[in-house]
């Protein structure tokens, strides 16, 4: 009977080993594109690890620092919740962080690096779609800063499109064959006219500083090389400032500036101002603990009926920064956290630089330092698709990186 059972469970082991591939490729391709699908995928994903934990005992023990910074961040959450004025959001807030255990099974599931590489193609193929609507709306129809699908607000669209781009330089600098580096070369064009008609500002100062550290970024590069390049970015980008759109979104950021100077905040900069500022207070007001995640919205309305935030902020949701977030909603512990969940990756990619590893490091390098930047102007952890393709990329990058110099991951046996 005890041998039928193990039969039985070794099988089931296997069955839910060949699925998980094609489980990852669907949340990868579909993150981006389609409404609904990524959050089923998900949960399969989790259910379907549960059941094999009771059969494999085995874990990376590389990541394990890594594992602990994750269920740090979320304890940190977990436990602001206790004073949270609204635990229904917060428990909303709490249940898209906990994406990041999706993170940890990519690192312990994922089995080889063709298999993390066919997750990076199916990503960026649906993010390349996405940019592709983006692109003909915005030429033939007009459309307000697109994409425009699946009631897809322009800024978490921005966001994903930058994601989208980051992974496609990664991978130029990492493929070889010249038919492929064209081809990701062509959909790297395809998502920068999206995002030239989807106009995040935010976005576009997160490419632009990552295209500027390139050199810095990229082992290999000569000083000589790096001058003429960054010689030519500057050029590029002076350029580039004086294009119609972009310099009508500089002008208006410029306007903005001048009207919150004379006390009209009532505009996408003023807005951003007045909600750091509320934010502060709410700091200054609970400096060790913070308000409690899912509280924000809830002290907001209080300083607006008491005439301590213009009321026009009734309309936000959210502090439009992740480290304003961070701070008055969880304290310094909250920041701390978020900090050491965003940096450990970027630094422990860093220090790998072997050349079979570069495309990995090159994804998980771009993507935080882009993270980190749009997360000045945005509250990107609380943009469900966007937290997930963030921790979806950075998931796959460092299944790779965990693994020490193997140009192949070799998958443990069980137990």
């Amino acid at each position: 009977m005890s041998q039928g059972l193990t039969t039985v469970a070794k099988n089931a082991y296997g069955l839910i080993e060949r699925i998980f591939p094609y489980l990852f490729m669907i949340l990868a391709f579909t993150i981006p594109l389609v409404k609904g699908v990524p959050g089923i995928v998900h949960v399969t994903i989790v259910i379907l690890f549960v059941i094999q934990m009771f059969y494999r005992r085995e874990y990376r023990i590389e990541a394990a620092k890594y594992y602990g910074i994750i269920f740090f961040f979320l304890a940190v959450s977990a436990m602001s919740l206790f004073y949270s004025s609204d635990i229904n959001d917060g428990l909303h807030i709490l249940k898209g962080q906990c994406f990041l255990l999706v993170g940890i099974i990519l690192i312990e599931r994922i089995s080889s690096t063709k298999s993390a590489r066919h997750c990076l193609y199916a990503y960026v193929v649906g993010g390349t779609i996405l940019a592709c609507i983006g692109a003909y709306q915005g030429y033939f129809l007009n459309v307000h800063r697109p994409p425009n699908i699946n009631d897809l607000q322009w800024v978490w669209a921005g966001n994903l499109l930058m994601i989208t781009s980051l992974v496609l330089l990664a991978l130029m600098t990492g493929e070889k064959k010249i038919a492929i580096k064209v081809l990701n070369a062509l959909m790297l064009i395809a998502n920068g006219i999206a995002l030239y008609f989807n106009g995040t500002r935010g976005v576009w100062v997160a490419l632009i500083a990552i295209i500027f550290m390139l050199p810095l970024i990229q082992p290999g590069f000569r000083l000589k090389t790096k001058l003429i390049y960054l010689i030519s970015f500057v050029i590029i980008t002076v350029v580039g400032c004086n294009i119609k759109y972009f310099h009508e979104r500089i002008s208006e950021a410029k306007a903005d500036l001048a009207a919150y100077e004379s006390s009209k905040a009532d505009t996408s900069l003023g807005a951003r101002f007045e909600m750091w500022k509320t934010s502060a207070s709410m700091i200054r007001e609970h400096p060790f603990l913070g308000v409690g995640t899912g509280s924000w919205k809830t002290e907001l309305k209080k300083r607006i009926e008491q005439h301590r935030a213009p009321g026009f902020l009734g309309i936000y949701g959210q502090t439009h920064s992740i480290y304003f977030d961070a701070l008055s909603t969880r304290g310094p512990l909250g920041l701390v956290s978020l900090l050491l969940l965003i940096a450990f990756p970027m630094f422990y990619a860093w220090k790998r630089r072997e050349p079979e590893n570069m495309l990995y490091r090159n994804v998980v390098i771009f993507v935080t330092i882009g993270f980190l930047v749009s997360g000045l102007t945005e509250t990107i952890v609380l943009l469900r698709l966007v937290f997930m393709s963030y921790v979806l990329v950075t998931g796959l990058g460092l299944a790779v990186l965990f693994r020490p110099c193997q140009g192949k991951i070799e998958q443990q046996p069980a137990e």
